[in-house]
Protein backbone atom coordinates (compact mmCIF):
# COMPACT_ATOMS: atom_id res chain seq x y z
CA UNK A 1 0.00 0.00 0.00
CA UNK A 2 2.71 2.28 0.92
CA UNK A 3 4.35 2.28 -2.31
CA UNK A 4 0.87 2.96 -4.36
CA UNK A 5 0.86 5.96 -2.17
CA UNK A 6 4.43 6.66 -3.09
CA UNK A 7 3.72 6.15 -6.81
CA UNK A 8 0.47 8.83 -5.77
CA UNK A 9 2.76 11.30 -4.41
CA UNK A 10 4.86 11.54 -7.60
CA UNK A 11 2.07 11.28 -10.01
CA UNK A 12 1.14 14.51 -7.91
CA UNK A 13 4.32 15.63 -8.63
CA UNK A 14 4.51 15.41 -11.94
CA UNK A 15 0.43 17.05 -12.51
CA UNK A 16 -0.02 13.88 -13.88
CA UNK A 17 -3.64 13.60 -12.95
CA UNK A 18 -4.63 10.48 -14.76
CA UNK A 19 -1.76 8.58 -12.91
CA UNK A 20 -3.36 10.20 -9.67
CA UNK A 21 -6.85 8.86 -10.23
CA UNK A 22 -5.46 5.08 -10.97
CA UNK A 23 -3.67 5.10 -7.88
CA UNK A 24 -6.30 6.81 -5.64
CA UNK A 25 -8.77 3.83 -7.27
CA UNK A 26 -6.08 0.94 -6.46
CA UNK A 27 -5.71 2.35 -2.80
CA UNK A 28 -9.92 2.48 -2.88
CA UNK A 29 -10.04 -0.67 -3.96
CA UNK A 30 -7.09 -2.08 -1.15
CA UNK A 31 -8.51 -0.31 1.60
CA UNK A 32 -11.90 -1.84 1.43
CA UNK A 33 -10.65 -5.55 0.35
CA UNK A 34 -8.59 -4.75 3.65
CA UNK A 35 -12.06 -4.33 5.96
CA UNK A 36 -15.07 -5.20 5.95
CA UNK A 37 -17.69 -2.35 4.91
CA UNK A 38 -20.10 -2.00 6.80
CA UNK A 39 -23.05 0.18 4.96
CA UNK A 40 -24.62 3.20 6.11
CA UNK A 41 -27.16 4.80 4.75
CA UNK A 42 -27.02 8.44 3.52
CA UNK A 43 -29.74 10.47 5.46
CA UNK A 44 -29.63 12.66 2.53
CA UNK A 45 -31.42 10.60 0.27
CA UNK A 46 -34.81 8.32 0.59
CA UNK A 47 -34.24 4.27 0.63
CA UNK A 48 -37.29 1.76 -0.13
CA UNK A 49 -37.14 -0.63 2.61
CA UNK A 50 -36.71 -3.92 2.07
CA UNK A 51 -37.60 -6.37 4.25
CA UNK A 52 -36.51 -9.57 2.31
CA UNK A 53 -34.32 -8.83 -0.89
CA UNK A 54 -35.55 -12.36 -2.54
CA UNK A 55 -38.96 -10.52 -3.17
CA UNK A 56 -37.87 -8.24 -5.18
CA UNK A 57 -35.27 -10.03 -7.27
CA UNK A 58 -32.44 -8.83 -5.44
CA UNK A 59 -29.33 -11.44 -4.36
CA UNK A 60 -25.93 -11.93 -3.95
CA UNK A 61 -23.92 -13.81 -6.56
CA UNK A 62 -23.15 -17.47 -4.70
CA UNK A 63 -20.14 -18.21 -7.02
CA UNK A 64 -17.21 -18.55 -5.30
CA UNK A 65 -14.96 -15.69 -6.93
CA UNK A 66 -17.65 -13.41 -7.01
CA UNK A 67 -16.46 -9.85 -5.58
CA UNK A 68 -18.44 -8.50 -2.68
CA UNK A 69 -18.37 -4.64 -1.78
CA UNK A 70 -20.23 -1.20 -1.95
CA UNK A 71 -21.12 0.34 -4.89
CA UNK A 72 -21.57 3.92 -3.58
CA UNK A 73 -23.12 5.26 -6.98
CA UNK A 74 -25.08 2.71 -8.36
CA UNK A 75 -26.41 2.58 -4.41
CA UNK A 76 -27.41 6.02 -4.69
CA UNK A 77 -28.85 5.82 -8.25
CA UNK A 78 -30.69 2.70 -7.19
CA UNK A 79 -31.95 4.09 -3.69
CA UNK A 80 -30.96 0.68 -1.65
CA UNK A 81 -27.96 -1.03 -1.05
CA UNK A 82 -25.55 -2.51 -4.71
CA UNK A 83 -22.94 -5.03 -3.93
CA UNK A 84 -20.54 -4.90 -6.42
CA UNK A 85 -21.32 -9.07 -7.32
CA UNK A 86 -24.60 -7.71 -8.95
CA UNK A 87 -23.22 -6.80 -12.10
CA UNK A 88 -20.25 -9.19 -11.99
CA UNK A 89 -20.21 -12.35 -14.45
CA UNK A 90 -17.61 -15.47 -14.07
CA UNK A 91 -14.73 -15.51 -16.28
CA UNK A 92 -15.45 -16.76 -20.05
CA UNK A 93 -13.32 -19.98 -20.40
CA UNK A 94 -10.71 -19.85 -21.97
CA UNK A 95 -10.51 -20.47 -25.85
CA UNK A 96 -8.37 -23.51 -27.07
CA UNK A 97 -6.17 -23.04 -30.21
CA UNK A 98 -7.36 -24.09 -33.60
CA UNK A 99 -4.27 -24.29 -35.33
CA UNK A 100 -0.66 -23.97 -35.16
CA UNK A 101 2.23 -22.18 -37.64
CA UNK A 102 4.09 -25.63 -37.90
CA UNK A 103 6.87 -23.92 -40.57
CA UNK A 104 7.33 -22.10 -44.05
CA UNK A 105 7.16 -23.03 -47.30
CA UNK A 106 7.40 -20.53 -50.47
CA UNK A 107 7.20 -17.80 -48.64
CA UNK A 108 3.96 -18.90 -46.91
CA UNK A 109 2.86 -20.08 -43.10
CA UNK A 110 2.19 -23.60 -42.78
CA UNK A 111 -0.76 -24.20 -40.59
CA UNK A 112 -1.63 -27.62 -38.88
CA UNK A 113 -5.05 -27.67 -37.26
CA UNK A 114 -4.89 -29.33 -34.18
CA UNK A 115 -8.10 -31.33 -34.91
CA UNK A 116 -7.04 -33.27 -37.64
CA UNK A 117 -10.73 -33.62 -39.12
CA UNK A 118 -11.05 -29.60 -39.32
CA UNK A 119 -10.58 -28.14 -42.70
CA UNK A 120 -9.37 -24.76 -42.68
CA UNK A 121 -10.81 -22.72 -45.22
CA UNK A 122 -8.04 -20.53 -47.87
CA UNK A 123 -8.44 -16.71 -46.77
CA UNK A 124 -9.79 -17.77 -42.68
CA UNK A 125 -8.73 -15.12 -40.70
CA UNK A 126 -6.45 -16.25 -37.61
CA UNK A 127 -6.31 -14.20 -34.45
CA UNK A 128 -3.78 -14.39 -31.79
CA UNK A 129 -4.85 -14.85 -28.47
CA UNK A 130 -4.96 -11.83 -26.36
CA UNK A 131 -2.77 -11.71 -23.48
CA UNK A 132 -3.67 -11.16 -19.94
CA UNK A 133 -2.18 -8.26 -17.79
CA UNK A 134 -0.88 -9.96 -14.30
CA UNK A 135 0.73 -6.85 -12.91
CA UNK A 136 3.91 -5.98 -10.64
CA UNK A 137 5.07 -7.32 -8.05
CA UNK A 138 6.02 -4.94 -4.61
CA UNK A 139 9.57 -4.82 -6.02
CA UNK A 140 8.57 -3.85 -9.75
CA UNK A 141 6.74 -0.91 -8.61
CA UNK A 142 8.88 0.24 -6.07
CA UNK A 143 11.75 0.41 -8.66
CA UNK A 144 9.25 2.26 -11.38
CA UNK A 145 8.86 4.54 -8.11
CA UNK A 146 12.08 5.45 -7.45
CA UNK A 147 12.76 5.83 -10.92
CA UNK A 148 9.83 8.08 -10.91
CA UNK A 149 10.60 10.33 -7.76
CA UNK A 150 14.35 10.72 -9.59
CA UNK A 151 13.34 11.99 -12.59
CA UNK A 152 10.71 14.70 -10.96
CA UNK A 153 13.94 15.71 -8.28
CA UNK A 154 16.36 16.16 -11.24
CA UNK A 155 17.13 19.61 -12.25
CA UNK A 156 16.58 20.50 -15.05
CA UNK A 157 19.28 21.19 -17.63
Amino acid sequence: MQVLIDYLQVMIARKDWHGVSDAANDLREMEAEMRSLEWKPNRDVEYDVVENADDVGIRCNEHPDAPHGFMRDASHSAGRYVCECESWEPPKEKQKPVAYITGFHNGHCVIQPTDPAVVLPAGMALYRAPTEWVGLKDEEMSEVVNRLQQQVEKPAE
